[in-house]
């Protein structure tokens, strides 16, 4: 969703540690839901994300945004670095239940 905001020009700053703060308070909120209802939500925002990323044009990826400091990301970057990482650290973690 932030890619898109900031792909679309909907969103010029982005407060990286407020994101963290909520990303906390999603997560106890998120850790009260069924399982399988958190599975079918993070695979229908992530095909939401992937169906935006195919159809984005160039321009909209290299759109930037501040995140303070005098730093600035664009929508690609947001796309890629956090989501990924994201992901990762979550596959880690179902590897590990899996042992």
């Amino acid at each position: 969703m932030l890619a898109y905001r900031i792909g679309s020009g909907a969103t010029t700053e982005l407060d990286l540690l407020g994101q963290v703060s909520l990303r906390d308070v999603m997560g106890e909120q998120l850790a009260q839901r069924p399982a399988a209802e958190l599975v079918a939500s993070a695979l229908a925002d992530h095909g939401r994300t992937a169906e935006w990323l195919r159809g984005a044009r160039p321009g909209d990826l290299r759109r930037r945004c501040s995140i303070g400091g005098g730093g600035s990301m664009t929508a690609e970057e947001v796309a890629r670095l956090p989501l990924c990482a994201h992901l990762e650290q979550h596959l880690d973690q179902m590897e590990r239940l899996l042992m």
